[in-house]
């Protein structure tokens, strides 16, 4: 005695989610679970180096093209915000050239609190102008400082120069200055084309084994659904029109290989992504971070909306397609409609 689960009703809306229905759709999936767990891995380097690529860019932008310093001054009795600022930071400012002045990097500068930065730009005490800064690592390098003594300040063998007077080098002297930032550069490019390969290799292979498995999947619930098909009534065949059985073995099977070849793949990694975007966010702004995920509620109400009709829309997609597989082989058979 086989039960009626409403496979046949067209024109029945169910439930979005029927986690029995799950469970036994996820019995098909374990006599593949490691070919399936190797696919999720891949996802997970795939994400890791998605995330890593972004970085990369950063690094890129702010330690090499413009890599910059701020001048700070610092009184002998600082507030006591800024003199914890500065215990955090002890070892990563430079002195400048006037008592009381230190060079701080962009990206140190970054860790103050932005209030406490906003009152020390509205006191002059941090000036707008930027500074280049680089290590006197070569001969050329040092040649370059020397040859310029007024446009340059030394402090623990770096050489600090304003943004404004690196247009009065020679295009020479610029890149004997910027020979670390160039061949930082080219490092770091060959860096991001070798994970850019990697994420091409890993990507491939996710796909080629997340199509393994649902192929295998979907080949034996055909063999399985095809056999059922064998051992039913006649009876069966005359409530049930053959177009609407072939509907059922190919147009569904097919869309349920393609929801385990790609949707939940693709599911996995969007959520693995943004975890790890979040994650980044928080560590980079909290407050700027729970200002961005304010749209979410909003995006939430928008995916119930959108989402009941396109549901809707699909099931109504499926019944015509039905009728009209059923229609034609009634017609194909010359059976009278």
């Amino acid at each position: 005695m086989h039960g009626n689960y409403g496979y046949f009703e067209e024109d029945k809306l169910g439930k979005p989610y029927d986690w029995p229905l799950w469970r036994r759709l996820a019995g098909y999936a374990r006599p593949y679970l490691k070919v399936i767990g190797f696919s999720a891995m891949l996802i997970l380097l795939v994400t890791a180096f998605d995330l890593t690529l972004p970085y990369l860019l950063k690094v890129g932008i702010d330690k090499y093209i413009v890599r910059s310093a701020r001048q700070i001054q610092i009184s002998e009795a600082p507030s006591p915000e800024l003199e914890r600022f500065l215990d955090k930071v002890t070892g990563q400012l430079r002195q400048g050239p006037e008592k009381g002045q230190f060079f701080i990097a962009n990206e140190v500068l970054r860790k103050m609190d932005p209030r406490l930065q906003h009152q020390l730009q509205t006191q002059g005490l941090i000036p707008p102008h930027r500074f280049y800064y680089t290590p006197i690592g070569t001969d050329a390098q040092r040649r370059v400082v020397l040859a310029h003594p007024t446009l340059f300040h030394i402090a623990d063998e770096i050489a600090f120069i304003d943004y404004r007077n690196l247009a009065r080098l020679s295009a020479q002297d610029t890149l004997a200055l910027r020979k670390h930032d160039i061949s930082g550069l080219y490092r770091l490019g060959l860096f991001f084309v070798a994970l850019l390969l990697l994420s091409g290799i890993c990507t491939f292979g996710q796909n080629l084994f997340m199509v393994y498995a649902g192929q295998h999947m979907m080949h034996d619930l055909r063999m399985q659904l095809f056999g059922h098909l064998q051992r039913m009534r006649l009876s069966f065949f005359n409530r049930n029109p053959v177009g609407r059985l072939v509907t059922r073995l190919t147009n569904d099977i097919q869309n349920l290989d393609e929801m385990f070849g790609s949707v939940v793949m693709t599911l996995l990694k969007d959520v693995v992504l943004l975890c790890g975007i979040l994650v980044i966010l928080f560590r980079l702004r909290w407050d700027l971070t729970l200002v961005t995920l304010s749209v979410i509620p909003l995006i939430v109400v928008l995916f119930r909306v959108f989402g009941v009709q396109v549901r809707s829309a699909y099931r109504d997609i499926r019944a015509r397609l039905a009728k009209i597989n059923v229609t034609l082989n009634e017609y194909l058979s010359g059976i009278r409609v």
